[in-house]
């Protein structure tokens, strides 16, 4: 599958922002494909290296190359949208490649001003794919490191893959990085490469280009130990002969023909041509011979050692094999020796490393020379020591910082250990190493450390290891690997006494699967399990996995529950930090329960008992929560800067989960805060980290609010695009919010009936959706909310008593139909609509079970659903239209706060009395298009008049003359000078939407047709907003 034209079709089907989620697909494909290839998950891992600017590199061979490769790349980062620039250098080894590629590296950077100059080093000393890196890791890991060098956001990154085994390899990575990236990639294999890659083939230099830069080396290196001045012209091509053309062998050539004083050119030259010769470079086999014993030996040691090492490390190791009597200055003296030969090499942050090709030579010698045993012990030793200072040192910001640098030698020394089949110093490594590892968010070295362990653990510790592994492929979205290894883990229960641990977490790979039936059956399971071994850390895992699927079915009280039970069960916990993690998991469940008092005093709890053990990343975490809640309770910028303080705070601590919560809670808060560029900046931090480490559900639910920032800012297009893309999301809560949100835009648009079904549907896959949590009035004197049980028309299964309908008129068909299966023989149905039509509609289908009801209430409805009152009138009448009362418990059921509500004894007297000042109001407002008051400034006062003169005199001559206080009353309204008055069929006509114009005004003017009643002005607005009809029509 060609990517990137997949991309640019994404692009333009306008999905531009799906595109990173489809170059993440295909490299886990091609990923997936590498490990068929292999057989099993890689148990090697890239070094990956932040290269200096500062640091030189030694290119004495390949500057055409090199200036070459500099102006072809440089030359293709113009467009932000393209996919990473790549170039391919392959040669072997010893050739130059690496030298080559750094240098490229180097300098496109300085060319671009970008300091995001980063190593992936595959090392794979067979040059096959055997034990290769797997590249999805390699690519995430980049990721990790670029993320601590602080780039600004329009950097470019410049990343060196050194010695790829496959084409898959760098397609694989490329694919991970952001656009515009740059990519040089070495092998030592030869490729078919696509077209658009750049590609260097380095051949062995020439016997004459190698003399002349053997030649420049000696005489400004060693001139001053040979004995010979001027030595031949001809002595420099037969000792270039020795190094197969290979730039390194000409460099450890050149050292070692300086390092014996008295020694003439020739005299080197007869030594080398009488010695043992080397497959590939003769002078390397001799430079290794010249070697003191000490520095040999250190050297055979070190290539055993699959990693870069600092001094500390290497001392450390090399003590622990007994080197040269293990003193400190001999070591010292052996590692110099070496560095000084050009046999290791020193990175910019201070750590040894070894070419392959030493390496291979060094580990050649070492399997006739040093035995086993020694071997063995220098890697026991020192994962020994690793692991004791893993297991004695507390997790904090500066231990995390330490471990950080050390990270590298720990899991080289796990992998030395393993290769000389130490299991039980892997094993505690391994273990000690964990909690580091995932508190760093290290997956993938997680990953890494547990395959190797998992290739010679005993048959008791195997199940520990691989739940840990698959914690780990878990966390990465490695959910079939997990699942697999699980699988096979749970169906022999009796050799894992911890199956309900392993039950857990096949719930958690079913829960993120989106099946959450199954996530149910295997949670409940588990805690079944868990609390008969009186486990208390799966106790609260199970719990807390059960509780929050339950909230995402709408069961939240259920969940409630099991929470609350479980935190009867605390007394059997002995771990501290398990016992607050079940608080923290109960607070989390009361929120969906939108039990927010209940929450805080949870959250509270959390975080004197993590301040009572000074664990300060719990405590922010909490303090994190409670200013969601703050937020959730109206204190907005009080909740805003708690999370902010925790967001900060979090990032010392390298806790990169929360750490996305956190920002996903604080992009909500700067939105709840009317601050939408703020939370989509915020919201786009919390994207990218979920992202880089697999936060697959989290993601969804800030791309929900990604897509609200997008309403409020007016962009339209843009949060439809992105909310479209969640309605099949496999989480449910992250379905609902997103039809919650897309009903908004629907609202917005006019089209209410789709609104109304979108929350329909929202509320149907989560009843604890926003848009059921009650009925809320936002008037003058305060804020007020009615709850509310809400069902869909297709679930009413009984009768009810009062049957109350609200919506706009052309929305009344449907409703008649769909009220049917609730309307018994007592129900009474009082529909709030304007205009008679709807009484006539209603008694047609429901003879005597209709009562009259009229609302004078000017108010709008906010994005949430919610009502906004626009001045101190908000009356409701409801009465019978015959001359049975009504029941007395129908006007107790709709007296609620906010509204002043009365029993009529004539409803239908007041329902006119209503139409004749709705459709006045419609009159001069829609034909002189503005507010009452304007008109009247305008000198309009006689229209206003004539307007409620004509809809009086219709009402009167339909035999409901209205009373002489509702004609002073609107006639009051609607004259009073500087009023805003507007209304609702004048603000959906000048919004374009569609208006009740035939309720309100059409139907009117035809009854006064009929009763023969003059009504110019009504007749003329009912052809404006007729016109207004049409176009608006013919425009959608």
């Amino acid at each position: 599958m060609d990517i990137e034209l997949v991309a640019d079709i994404v692009t333009a089907l306008g999905r531009s922002s799906d595109v990173p989620s489809w170059r993440y697909a295909h490299a886990t494909v091609l990923r997936r494909r590498a490990q068929e290839r292999n057989g099993r998950i890689s148990t090697a891992r890239a070094q990956i290296t932040h290269l200096s600017l500062d640091e030189e590199y030694s290119l004495i061979a390949h500057e055409q190359e090199c200036s070459e490769l500099v102006d072809e790349l440089v030359g293709r980062v113009n467009d932000s949208e393209r996919p990473p620039a790549v170039a391919y250098v392959s040669g072997l080894p010893g050739i130059g490649k690496t030298v080559l590629a750094r240098s490229t590296a180097r300098r496109v950077a300085a060319h671009l001003g970008t300091r995001s100059v980063i190593e992936a080093a595959f090392r794979t000393n067979a040059g096959g794919s055997e034990g290769a890196p797997d590249p999805g890791d390699v690519g995430a890991e980049i990721l990790r490191v670029h993320k601590t060098m602080d780039a600004r956001p329009d950097e470019i990154m410049v990343v060196v893959l050194d010695d790829v085994t496959s084409l898959d390899d760098i397609s694989v990575v490329a694919s991970i990085l952001p656009a515009n990236s740059i990519v040089i990639a070495t092998s030592r294999r030869s490729f078919a490469a696509p077209d658009g890659l750049a590609t260097v083939t380095l051949e062995p230099l020439s016997d004459a280009h190698a003399a002349r830069l053997l030649k420049s080396l000696i005489t400004s290196n060693s001139a001053d130990t040979l004995s010979d001045a001027a030595p031949e012209e001809a002595i420099f091509p037969r000792l270039a002969a020795l190094t197969s053309g290979l730039p390194l062998g000409i460099v450890l050539l050149a050292g070692q023909l300086g390092a014996d004083k008295g020694w003439s050119l020739e005299d080197h030259l007869e030594r080398l041509e009488n010695s043992s010769p080397s497959t590939l470079a003769p002078s390397l086999a001799a430079a290794y011979e010249q070697l003191s014993p000490g520095a040999r030996h250190a050297l055979q040691l070190l290539a055993q050692y699959p990693g870069r090492v600092s001094d500390a490390e290497a001392t450390a190791y090399l003590h622990a094999s007994s080197i040269a009597g293990s003193t400190a200055w001999l070591i010292a003296d052996a590692l110099d020796e070496l560095s000084r030969e050009h046999f290791l090499s020193r990175t910019a942050a201070g750590r040894y490393e070894l070419h392959d090709v030493v390496r291979a030579l060094a580990l050649e010698h070492a399997r006739t020379e040093e035995p086993l045993s020694l071997r063995r012990g220098a890697a026991r030793d020192p994962s020994r020591t690793l692991e004791e200072v893993l297991r004695t040192t507390t997790l904090g910001p500066e231990a995390i910082a330490s471990f950080n640098e050390s990270v590298e030698g720990h899991l080289a020394s796990v992998a030395l250990a393993a290769d000389h089949g130490l299991t039980a110093e892997v094993t505690a490594h391994a273990l000690a190493l964990h909690s580091w590892l995932a508190t760093t968010t290290r997956w993938n070295d997680i990953i890494f450390v547990n395959e190797h362990s998992r290739r010679i653990a005993t048959d008791a510790d195997r199940p520990d290891i691989e739940r840990r592994l698959c914690l780990a492929l878990t966390a990465v979205g490695r959910l079939d690997e997990a699942e697999i290894i699980l699988t096979n883990l749970a169906s022999a229960p009796e050799a894992d006494p911890e199956v309900h641990n392993t039950t857990v977490m096949l719930a958690d790979v079913a829960g993120l699967r989106g099946d959450l039936e199954l996530c149910v059956q295997l949670a409940e399971r588990a805690l079944e399990g868990a609390r008969e071994a009186q486990d208390g850390r799966v106790i609260v895992w199970a719990s807390s996995l059960l509780a929050q699927t339950l909230c995402e079915v709408g069961r939240a009280e259920d969940g409630v529950k099991i929470m609350e039970r479980t935190q009867a069960e605390y007394p059997l916990f002995d771990a501290p930090l398990t016992r607050i993690a079940g608080i923290i998991d109960l607070g989390a469940v009361l929120v969906w329960a939108d039990r927010l008092a209940d929450a805080r005093a949870q959250f509270t709890q959390a975080l004197s008992e993590a301040a009572e053990i000074g664990h300060r990343g719990i405590m922010l975490f909490c303090e994190g929560w409670i200013g969601t809640l703050d937020v959730l309770t109206g204190e907005t910028a009080k909740g805003r800067a708690a999370l902010v303080v925790a967001d900060d705070g979090l990032r010392e601590f390298g806790r990169e989960r929360p750490r996305a919560w956190i920002k996903y809670l604080l992009a909500e808060a700067c939105l709840a805060d009317g601050d939408p560029v703020a939370a989509a900046e915020v919201a786009a931090e919390a994207i990218a980290m979920s992202e880089e480490y697999r936060f697959d559900d989290l993601a969804s639910f800030v791309r929900v609010t990604l897509g609200a920032v997008a309403i409020a800012e007016g962009r339209d297009d843009d949060a439809r695009s992105i909310l479209d893309a969640l309605r099949d999301d496999s989480s449910s809560r992250a379905r609902a919010l997103a039809r919650e949100q897309l009903g908004v835009l629907a609202q917005r648009s006019g089209d209410t009936d789709a609104a109304t079904t979108l929350w329909h549907e929202a509320l149907a896959l989560n009843p604890a959706s926003r848009v059921a949590t009650g009925i809320t009035l936002s008037a003058p004197d305060g804020t007020h909310t009615v709850t509310a049980a809400t069902v869909t028309a297709h679930e009413i299964n009984d009768t009810y008593d009062l049957i109350i309908i609200t919506v706009k008129a052309r929305a009344l068909a449907a409703v008649v139909d769909d009220i049917a299966p609730a309307v018994g023989a007592t129900t009474t149905i009082v529909p709030f609509l304007n205009g008679m039509l709807h009484i006539d509609s209603l008694e047609a289908r429901y003879p005597g079970r209709v009562a009259g009801g009229i609302i004078k209430i000017v108010a709008s409805l906010d994005e949430r659903g919610g009502a906004i009152q626009a001045n101190g009138m908000a009356d409701v009448i409801v009465g019978p239209l015959g001359q049975t009362p009504l029941p007395a418990a129908i006007g107790a059921a709709l007296d609620v706060p906010g509204l002043a509500t009365r029993t009529s004894d004539d409803a239908t007297q007041d329902l006119w009395e209503k139409w004749a000042f709705i459709a006045a109001t419609g009159v001069i407002t829609c034909l002189f298009t503005n507010s009452v008051g304007a008109v009247r400034a305008a000198g309009g006062l006689t229209y206003i008049t004539d307007a409620i003169a004509e809809t009086v005199a219709v009402a009167a001559a339909a035999g409901h003359p209205p009373r002489e206080e509702s004609v002073a009353w609107t006639t009051t309204v609607l004259t009073e000078e500087g009023s805003p008055l507007t209304s609702s069929l004048f603000r959906d006509l000048t919004a374009g939407l569609p208006t009740e114009g035939e309720q309100i005004l059409g139907d009117l003017a035809e009854r006064a047709r009929r009763l023969g009643v003059s009504t110019p002005l009504l007749d003329l607005a009912v052809v404006r907003v007729r016109a207004a009809e049409l176009s608006r029509r013919a425009a959608s």
